[in-house]
């Protein structure tokens, strides 16, 4: 096992910690599953970053903020909204297009950050706000910017022992969550929801995959811990749910695991970087994707951006690039895509799948 070891301080204290690789494990996932339709939803309203500082009342230029995250405006939903009414409109969408019924469903999926409630999980009311007739088995995967990954990869796993249709919904509300007193995530999130409809197929889709996590490294990129965060709340303290750490300690990090994810996946599917047609890789901020992409030498033509325009919106984020893409080209058939999934300081992977 291959190690990246780096300096870290905490609280004036020095300590080392190490960036392990882990080693390719077996995945039952034979790959015989294919995207049915993918479909996005961005609330109408949009509030650009100027307009989040004026509201905040902090003393900062916009520049220096949109410098910082690469984030110039954001869509935020209806403070009456839920995670499930945004991820319904998404969903609902996704079945219309594959002209699916709700009932022919063998799975719902849902990643988002907080969901509506702890229960019951948030894809069950999504699936009774998609008026599902039947009892399928609906599963609430957290995760964050890694939700999708996890999410996508656990679904072609039961198409492959026998389910026959899985929808998959990310995404969800992250901007009221956030600390408005917090310039390193008061400015960085958006509200967005996307959803993706598998089936099971006679051909072989996915064609690589890899996971992993590694909890030594969560002090460089973690969400607070939940009952912390309720138990400040209800007794008035601000919103907190999400805490970033140093992230430009995390880079050299987040390089190095893209990099062997990159390297896992291409071997696995026995090609080289010049198959692949897309490349989806997680955007935290744009400073650190536009370091990443640069680190793996990935060519501009093959990369997309939707964070400036979008925010950070975790789960969402990579099924986010593909609707871009999807939108560019009017057809994403015979496109071999890499995604490359990285958040929660210690969860990522990838997989590589042919349209």
């Amino acid at each position: 096992m291959n190690a990246h070891n780096k300096s870290h301080s905490e609280s004036g204290a020095q300590f080392t910690v190490e960036f392990p690789v882990p080693p390719v494990a077996n995945h039952a996932n034979n790959g015989y599953f294919e995207i049915v339709s993918l479909a996005s939803y961005l609330p109408s309203t949009q509030k650009s970053t100027a307009q989040l500082i004026d509201e905040t009342g902090l003393q900062l230029k916009d520049k220096i903020v949109i410098r910082a995250t690469g984030v110039e405006t954001r869509h935020i939903a209806k403070s009456a909204q839920a995670d499930s009414d945004v991820l319904c409109i998404a969903a609902q969408k996704c079945l219309d297009e594959a002209k699916v019924s709700v009932n022919a469903l063998s799975k719902i999926f849902v990643n988002k950050l907080l969901g509506d409630r702890i229960l019951p999980p948030t894809s069950a009311l999504l699936q009774r706000k998609l008026n599902s007739g039947i009892a399928v088995q609906c599963l609430d995967v957290d995760g964050g910017a890694n939700g999708f990954l996890q999410a996508f990869l656990m679904a072609g796993r039961c198409l492959d022992g026998g389910d026959d249709t899985v929808l998959i919904a990310s995404g969800g509300i992250h901007q009221q969550l956030m600390n408005s007193r917090d310039s390193r995530t008061a400015f960085l999130f958006g509200d967005a929801a996307t959803a993706l409809l598998l089936r099971a197929s006679e051909t072989r889709h996915l064609l690589a995959q890899y996971e992993f996590s590694n909890h030594s490294l969560q002090d460089f990129h973690h969400a607070v811990d939940f009952y912390h965060f309720v138990a400040n709340y209800l007794n008035g303290g601000a919103l907190e749910l999400f805490d970033m750490g140093n992230l430009k300690e995390a880079e050299s990090f987040y390089q190095h695991a893209a990099k062997h994810i990159m390297t896992v996946l291409l071997e696995s599917a026995q090609c080289v970087a010049d198959d692949i047609d897309i490349f989806c890789v997680s955007q935290m901020t744009l400073p650190i994707w536009q370091s990443i992409v640069s680190y793996l030498h990935l060519p501009d033509e093959k990369l997309i951006s939707v964070l400036p325009h979008t925010g950070n919106t975790l789960a969402a984020n990579i099924p986010l690039q593909l609707a871009a893409w999807q939108h560019r080209l009017g057809d994403l058939s015979h496109k071999k895509v890499m995604l490359i999934s990285l958040g929660e300081g210690f969860l990522g992977g990838g997989c590589i799948y042919q349209f």
